[in-house]
């Protein structure tokens, strides 16, 4: 639920700090709609999953819950597959 709060007022935040109130709501994207805002709404649970807090775990942070365990290079593959991809896409 935090996340979800903050990834919301991170939204509000770039409008109102770099738009200076130019637009007719803070809800609104670029094009005048607020289907962006909705959308950053309906993937935040998308976002938390693929994000550091999910992706960065050590091999034994799921142990508690069962016999999990991650090799070494699986921890490898996974990290640089999912931020690998994300950092090209993003750019």
């Amino acid at each position: 639920m935090y996340y979800a709060l903050m990834n919301t007022l991170g939204f509000l935040y770039v409008n109102v700090s770099n738009m200076n109130y130019s637009r007719k709501s803070v809800l609104f994207s670029n094009h005048e709609s607020r289907a962006d805002f909705a959308m950053t709404i309906c993937f935040t649970p998308v976002f938390f999953l693929l994000g550091n807090m999910i992706n960065l775990r050590s091999p034994h942070d799921l142990s508690v819950f069962g016999e999990v365990d991650y090799t070494y290079w699986e921890c490898i593959a996974w990290n640089f597959g999912i931020w690998t991809v994300a950092y090209i896409l993003g750019l």
